[in-house]
């Protein structure tokens, strides 16, 4: 069993600036690991959760786990 992410989510839960206020931030020092840290705390919380909180497209490949028949048995 193989599953490929096709097109990750186009978008974050929540914009930079929403974070900010949040974390009461006024400076720009911080606007280039913000939006990595909210990316990594959004896969975290899908991986822990199995869920999607974003529209993904998934890939889901299956193999038996057995040869392909033979011609010969029917």
């Amino acid at each position: 069993m193989r599953l490929l992410q096709k097109i990750s989510p186009q978008r974050e839960p929540f914009t930079l600036e929403e974070v900010k206020i949040f974390l009461r931030l006024s400076g720009e020092q911080e606007d280039a690991l913000i939006p990595t840290l909210l990316s990594s705390a959004r896969a975290y919380v899908e991986d822990v959760t199995q869920r999607s909180l974003l529209k993904q497209q998934w890939e889901l490949t299956l193999k038996p786990p057995y040869s392909p028949p033979s011609p010969l048995v029917r």
